[in-house]
Protein backbone atom coordinates (compact mmCIF):
# COMPACT_ATOMS: atom_id res chain seq x y z
CA UNK A 1 0.00 0.00 0.00
CA UNK A 2 1.43 3.47 -1.33
CA UNK A 3 1.85 5.92 1.25
CA UNK A 4 -0.39 9.31 0.01
CA UNK A 5 1.25 12.50 -0.07
CA UNK A 6 -1.94 13.51 2.15
CA UNK A 7 -4.23 10.82 3.12
CA UNK A 8 -7.91 11.26 2.45
CA UNK A 9 -9.27 12.70 6.10
CA UNK A 10 -12.70 12.80 7.71
CA UNK A 11 -13.11 14.36 10.77
CA UNK A 12 -16.31 13.76 13.19
CA UNK A 13 -16.06 17.32 14.61
CA UNK A 14 -16.42 18.95 11.30
CA UNK A 15 -19.82 16.48 10.74
CA UNK A 16 -21.00 17.55 14.04
CA UNK A 17 -19.58 18.88 17.61
CA UNK A 18 -22.50 16.60 18.96
CA UNK A 19 -22.28 13.12 17.25
CA UNK A 20 -26.27 11.58 17.91
CA UNK A 21 -27.53 8.43 17.05
CA UNK A 22 -27.04 5.65 15.16
CA UNK A 23 -29.91 6.18 12.63
CA UNK A 24 -31.28 9.32 10.58
CA UNK A 25 -34.45 8.78 11.49
CA UNK A 26 -33.70 8.96 14.92
CA UNK A 27 -32.32 12.72 14.75
CA UNK A 28 -29.26 15.18 13.43
CA UNK A 29 -25.75 14.14 14.05
CA UNK A 30 -26.74 10.15 12.77
CA UNK A 31 -23.74 7.91 12.82
CA UNK A 32 -25.58 6.23 9.79
CA UNK A 33 -25.13 9.93 8.01
CA UNK A 34 -21.81 10.53 8.90
CA UNK A 35 -21.12 6.93 7.08
CA UNK A 36 -22.70 7.40 4.44
CA UNK A 37 -22.11 11.15 3.43
CA UNK A 38 -18.31 11.66 4.73
CA UNK A 39 -16.84 8.17 5.50
CA UNK A 40 -18.11 5.66 3.10
CA UNK A 41 -16.73 7.92 0.23
CA UNK A 42 -13.25 9.01 1.45
CA UNK A 43 -13.33 5.08 2.24
CA UNK A 44 -13.75 4.17 -1.02
CA UNK A 45 -11.44 6.83 -2.77
CA UNK A 46 -8.35 5.47 -0.27
CA UNK A 47 -9.48 1.65 -1.46
CA UNK A 48 -9.49 2.82 -5.31
CA UNK A 49 -6.31 4.74 -4.69
CA UNK A 50 -4.54 1.92 -2.52
CA UNK A 51 -4.52 4.57 0.38
CA UNK A 52 -5.56 4.54 3.89
CA UNK A 53 -8.33 7.27 5.00
CA UNK A 54 -7.53 8.80 8.70
CA UNK A 55 -10.89 9.03 10.41
CA UNK A 56 -10.04 11.72 13.36
CA UNK A 57 -12.66 11.16 16.41
CA UNK A 58 -11.19 14.11 18.45
CA UNK A 59 -12.87 17.76 18.77
CA UNK A 60 -16.38 16.27 20.17
CA UNK A 61 -17.45 18.18 22.83
CA UNK A 62 -18.42 15.12 24.57
CA UNK A 63 -16.77 12.15 22.79
CA UNK A 64 -19.17 9.88 20.67
CA UNK A 65 -22.18 7.94 21.80
CA UNK A 66 -21.41 4.61 21.35
CA UNK A 67 -24.89 4.12 19.18
CA UNK A 68 -23.17 6.49 16.57
CA UNK A 69 -19.60 4.51 16.86
CA UNK A 70 -21.36 1.40 15.81
CA UNK A 71 -23.71 2.66 13.07
CA UNK A 72 -20.10 4.36 11.51
CA UNK A 73 -17.51 1.37 12.55
CA UNK A 74 -20.56 -1.45 12.29
CA UNK A 75 -22.06 -0.49 9.52
CA UNK A 76 -18.68 -0.06 7.52
CA UNK A 77 -16.98 -3.54 8.13
CA UNK A 78 -20.19 -5.32 6.52
CA UNK A 79 -20.23 -3.46 3.38
CA UNK A 80 -16.65 -3.97 2.76
CA UNK A 81 -15.58 -6.44 4.90
CA UNK A 82 -12.96 -6.56 7.69
CA UNK A 83 -10.39 -7.03 6.10
CA UNK A 84 -10.35 -4.36 3.72
CA UNK A 85 -11.66 -1.72 6.64
CA UNK A 86 -8.05 -2.43 8.62
CA UNK A 87 -6.18 -2.34 5.55
CA UNK A 88 -7.49 1.35 4.53
CA UNK A 89 -8.31 3.23 7.47
CA UNK A 90 -6.41 4.85 10.06
CA UNK A 91 -7.93 6.07 13.18
CA UNK A 92 -6.97 8.93 15.48
CA UNK A 93 -8.30 9.54 18.95
CA UNK A 94 -7.86 10.55 22.21
CA UNK A 95 -9.27 9.09 25.50
CA UNK A 96 -12.74 10.18 24.89
CA UNK A 97 -13.07 7.97 22.38
CA UNK A 98 -10.44 4.83 22.57
CA UNK A 99 -9.33 3.48 19.47
CA UNK A 100 -9.61 -0.10 21.28
CA UNK A 101 -13.12 0.58 21.47
CA UNK A 102 -13.33 1.52 17.87
CA UNK A 103 -11.22 -1.80 16.67
CA UNK A 104 -13.53 -3.80 19.05
CA UNK A 105 -16.07 -2.54 17.40
CA UNK A 106 -14.91 -3.36 13.85
CA UNK A 107 -14.44 -7.37 14.81
CA UNK A 108 -17.47 -7.54 16.11
CA UNK A 109 -19.63 -6.45 13.28
CA UNK A 110 -17.17 -8.49 11.23
CA UNK A 111 -18.36 -11.48 12.77
CA UNK A 112 -21.77 -10.65 11.17
CA UNK A 113 -20.16 -10.70 7.30
CA UNK A 114 -20.45 -13.40 4.98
Amino acid sequence: MKRAQTEPTVHIANFTKHPGPRYKRQGRGSGQEFRDKYLAPAFEQAVRNDERVLIVLTGTEFGCPIGFLEEVFGGLVPRYGLAKVQAHTTIESDETVPVDEVETLMKESGKWNP
